[in-house]
């Protein structure tokens, strides 16, 4: 913990310990000292309504890159709906392989084209970091503790969290491989293109989209919700003169 504060520290960040009680914020006090981390103690348990913004601006208007340690009662919502249940604040895509290819090939003499699209990757959204989720509404005897832990009861009633930190877990890999024919019939200065167009040539049903809701004891979770595209034929032409 130690060099981790002064890692973060060193590269300019801020660094603030909430400690629970005064018993937790002398320990810390002491672990500082002891390993010579400056670090200055403060509180912020005021009377509700009693602290203005002004109070606060002077608060925290000292070095903040000091490290910080606080009595603090942390809200579980203090960005967006719910920071504190989300620990995942950083979240960054593992090391994923694609493969994509494409070749094409005309048969001389019957004037013949052909071309094939082959492609495997992961089962990810367009911004790489869709993985799966484990979407858990918290009970009753979730919600106890937390507010035991918080000090008081949760603002959210009904409070929901990821179990699965982001690109913990993916869905199984798309593979497709699409394939074209297309046949050139000459006359004169003028020529038509008549060809077929296949997609999804296997005709795999690999899942795309999941059910993301998970409780404990009840089928459901990772269901399907949406395939791949089933294989299809298209017939075109095309007239040039």
């Amino acid at each position: 913990m130690v060099e981790e504060v002064k890692k973060l520290t060193a590269q300019g960040q801020r660094v603030m310990f909430a400690a629970p009680n005064t018993g937790e914020m002398e320990r810390l006090a002491d672990i500082f000292t002891e390993y010579q981390v400056p670090f200055r103690l403060g509180t912020r348990t005021p009377v509700p309504g009693s602290e203005t913004y002004l109070d606060e601006t002077a608060y925290f208007s000292g070095d903040l890159l000091t490290t910080t340690i606080v009595r603090a009662t942390v809200p579980e919502a203090t960005v967006g709906t719910s920071a504190l249940l989300n620990p995942y604040c950083q979240t960054e895509s593992p090391w994923l392989t694609s493969l994509r290819g494409l070749v094409t090939y005309t048969i001389p003499k019957v004037d013949v084209n052909l071309s094939s699209v082959i492609q495997d990757k992961p089962n990810i959204g367009t911004d790489q970091l869709v993985s799966l989720v484990a979407t858990y509404t918290l009970g009753a005897a979730d919600i106890a503790s937390a507010a035991s832990q918080l000090g008081r009861p949760l603002t959210n009633p009904a409070p929901q969290v990821n179990l699965l930190a982001p690109g913990q877990e993916y869905g199984p890999r798309i593979r497709q491989w699409d394939l074209s024919a297309k046949k050139i019939i000459r006359f004169g200065s003028q020529r038509v293109t008549a060809g077929i167009d296949i997609y999804n040539v296997t005709n795999n049903n690999v899942t795309l989209l999941f059910n993301p809701t998970f409780a404990a004891g009840v089928a459901g979770w990772q269901s399907p919700t949406q395939y791949m595209n089933p294989r299809v034929f298209r017939l075109n032409a095309e007239f040039t003169f």
